[in-house]
């Protein structure tokens, strides 16, 4: 029997037809400056969730840790700000009265996201999911290392809270770097209630079978490519689809369409084996066709150093409005 561990893959998802309906984030995975609004990563991925109409859940407890970890860029701020003009008036500067409050706001995290999301949705632990998690932590019990420094209390109260409600919708994601979340001490248990766990937000997509913008039109751009590496020797299907799209990155070539494209990828290869790669895409100036590069390929314990093949490049895409105000003042003006 295969685990459901951090590397389940959208297939094997598919393939048991598990009812993922809810997506549960750990801290660790929504660390980030919230002072000018929700960190770009985790706007993309809850904008992608609401998209698709997966609930996302925010266990109580961590949400707790990122509000504090605001409340202290706040507190540090207003403080910096408060020293500042102390400083000044130490220097006979004169410095007018500051509402610190006004002027460095505070962050509240849940009415962010939820003004933006409606899927978010925050779930407290019960008193008796309070009690299995504080018996666990006590006796160092399974998802805890037995040997653990400390009795990881928090952590196994959202690992409680994702079991039960696994267990309840018949299947959930957790989303999550910490060990006792993802470690192998918990494949057994997250396995009998279908709780399926991903390592950070891209993984997470992955396991889903979605893209956030940025990976679908990546996803676009290498769909030709894939049947030409397979000739190459690359074990993957001729229409595979991709897992995990990090760092991504784009520059514009003619009429809108990616005359460069980078990122990291990872897709299944066709033993069920993860292949991982860096991919550069670059279409050849004016001309309909692009190279596609990987490199740094890893497929199981094997190691590819670097593989190319040419492919028609996007062509036929209407141009923006914006792009064609542009050309036509260039026109205008005599530029080129």
């Amino acid at each position: 029997m295969k685990l459901l561990g951090e590397s389940a893959s959208p297939e094997y998802v598919r393939e048991r037809g598990l009812p993922l309906q809810s997506v549960i984030l750990n801290s660790d995975v929504m660390w980030g400056d919230y002072s000018k609004g929700l960190p770009k990563r985790l706007s993309e991925f809850l904008r992608t969730c609401a998209r698709e109409g997966y609930s996302v859940i925010l266990p109580a407890t961590a949400l707790m840790e990122i509000s504090r970890a605001q409340n202290k860029t706040v507190a540090d701020s207003r403080q910096a700000v408060a020293q500042a003009i102390e400083t000044l008036r130490t220097h006979a500067i004169s410095c007018p009265e500051v509402d610190l409050e006004k002027l460095v706001k505070d962050i509240d995290v849940l009415a962010m996201m939820k003004s933006a999301y409606s899927n978010v949705v925050i779930v407290q632990a019960s008193l008796e999911q309070y009690h299995e998690a504080l018996r666990r932590a006590c006796f160092h019990l399974s998802p805890q290392l037995s040997n653990a420094k400390s009795d990881e209390m928090r952590d196994l109260v959202i690992w409680i809270t994702a079991v039960d409600l696994a267990k309840a919708e018949g299947g959930a994601l957790l989303v999550s770097q910490d060990v006792v979340h993802s470690g192998k001490l918990g494949d057994e248990e997250a396995a009998g209630v279908g709780l399926v766990r991903a390592k950070n937000l891209d993984d997470a997509l992955g396991v889903l079978g979605l893209h956030s913008s940025s990976g679908g039109l990546l996803s676009d751009l290498l769909a030709p490519s894939w049947a030409e590496f397979k000739k190459q020797g690359l074990p993957v299907e001729e229409q595979p689809s991709l897992r995990t799209v990090r760092r991504a990155a784009f520059v514009q070539g003619h009429y809108g369409a990616p005359g460069v494209a980078t990122a990291e990828i990872s897709l299944s290869g066709c033993d069920g084996q993860e292949i991982r790669a860096d991919v550069d895409y670059r279409a050849e100036g004016e001309s309909s066709l692009a190279t596609v590069t990987l490199s740094s390929i890893t497929c199981g314990d094997g190691k590819l150093e670097r593989l190319a093949v040419t492919i028609p490049a996007p062509r036929v895409i209407t141009p923006s409005q914006e792009h064609q105000d542009l050309e036509a003042l260039r026109t205008l003006i005599g530029g080129s």
